[in-house]
């Protein structure tokens, strides 16, 4: 399969991916991220989460402490079978783990997992689409979640965000033909000292063009998580990350489609 633009309707097979595109805190490259396993020595923040790739680019991060780790224990979890509703992302979907009530509620009985990690682009979704995070399963629907992390770590522009999310599109397909996506829009984000409004705006825009109605389809919640058009701290209490409120609007906003589409 071969996505030439994000200006127009796709048609990706059989599939459709839930895409939610908010991830995880933003922060200074600057900062000293993550020791080199195995060594005292300390690595930068850029050089912790191999940052500098184009967004189309497969890429991994060896030198972040644990990312490794979690993407092969996805990847075992996979090959026991037995999942319909795969959760794929960063970190709004890793921290899906912080809310098991709501996870419970509306996932306990769908056989769901969650496949998110901390920080990751889209570079890195594609990089574990290509090493085994979806090997052995065949889910109804995935939901997932990416893009934010582009457009702050790389200061990616829409149009390279939505290079990216096409081109994990076009993996999923190829995969997984009998799988249903759905793309969720990026979700608002205003840390402090950061507001990516406008960015998050155009590129919503273009990724709901990758929607073609039937197999792939796009869902903007990002309203639903604000209060009187802001972000609400009881909501996403650092300006991007969803508190066990924010995963309860979260699931309730995207409920109806996730019914729809696995059954």
């Amino acid at each position: 399969m071969h996505v030439q633009h994000c200006n127009s309707s796709r048609r990706f097979g059989r599939i459709l991916v839930i895409l939610f595109a908010v991830g995880s805190v933003i922060q200074p490259l600057s900062i000293i991220a993550a020791n080199v396993p195995g060594s005292t020595n300390q690595v930068s923040y850029a050089e912790a989460n191999n940052l500098g790739h184009p967004s189309t680019t497969p890429a991994d991060r060896p030198l972040r402490k644990g990312w490794l780790e979690r993407h092969n224990r996805y990847c075992a979890r996979a090959a026991q079978g037995g999942v319909d509703l795969v959760f794929l992302g960063d970190s709004l979907t890793q921290r899906w783990e912080g809310a098991p009530a709501v996870w419970q509620k509306y996932y306990g009985r769908r056989n769901a997992v969650q496949m998110g990690i901390d920080n990751d682009g889209t570079q890195q979704i594609l990089w574990r689409l290509d090493h085994g995070t979806l090997d052995g399963i065949q889910p109804k629907l995935i939901v997932l979640l990416i893009g934010i992390n582009n457009l702050g770590n790389d200061n990616a522009t829409p149009e390279q965000v939505c290079k990216g999310v096409a081109a994990i599109l076009e993996r999923i397909c190829k995969k997984l033909p009998r799988t249903k996506v759905l793309v969720i829009g990026v979700l608002p984000c205003d840390s402090p000292g950061v507001n990516r409004a406008t960015k998050i705006k155009a590129t919503n825009s273009l990724l709901a063009q990758l929607a073609d109605g039937k197999t792939v389809d796009f869902l903007d919640i990002g309203d639903q998580l604000l209060v009187d058009g802001k972000v609400n701290p009881e909501i996403q209490p650092d300006g991007t990350h969803l508190s066990a409120k924010g995963y309860a609007i979260y699931a309730e906003a995207i409920e109806s489609r996730v019914h729809e589409l696995m059954n």
